[in-house]
């Protein structure tokens, strides 16, 4: 790692160390890979399904993905499909009741909210997201 001009520079070596420490401290990784011929913003398990040495070619109607001559893990310019799905889910779970069959009582389950470190999702010149927990 290097600090270089203010930034934060991490060494792709150290990468997935980082990777697995997000996971570690109980945050799902979300991130682009590739899927059904096209960048999609996903659950990770491992940095290997990151879209190395791939980018994306966007011209008048048209999408395709071809192979970069490095291994850039973010060398793409934009997904086809936006953060928008992880930022403002469709339905959240605020909590649940279960009612036993001879029982009067409720009993409450709490569901499990995701954890989400963000970085990198958010084009230049905007303001920062405030769901960012700010790891990078």
């Amino acid at each position: 790692m290097a600090l270089v001009e203010g930034k934060l520079i991490l060494d792709r070596r150290d990468f997935d160390r980082l990777f697995l420490s997000i996971q570690t401290n109980g945050y799902e990784v979300i991130g682009p890979s590739v899927v059904d011929n096209a960048v999609a913003y996903t659950s990770l398990n491992s940095p290997k399904e990151l879209p190395a040495g791939w980018t994306d070619e966007q011209n008048g109607g048209t999408y395709r993905l071809k192979k970069r001559n490095d291994e850039a893990l973010f060398g793409y310019s934009a997904a086809p499909q936006s953060w928008k799905k992880l930022l403002f889910p469709p339905a959240l779970c605020l909590w649940k009741s279960i009612k036993p069959k001879r029982d009067c009582s409720s009993h409450f389950l709490k569901c499990r909210l995701e954890k989400w470190p963000f970085s990198a999702c958010e084009p230049a010149n905007s303001k920062p997201s405030p769901y960012k927990t700010g790891f990078l």
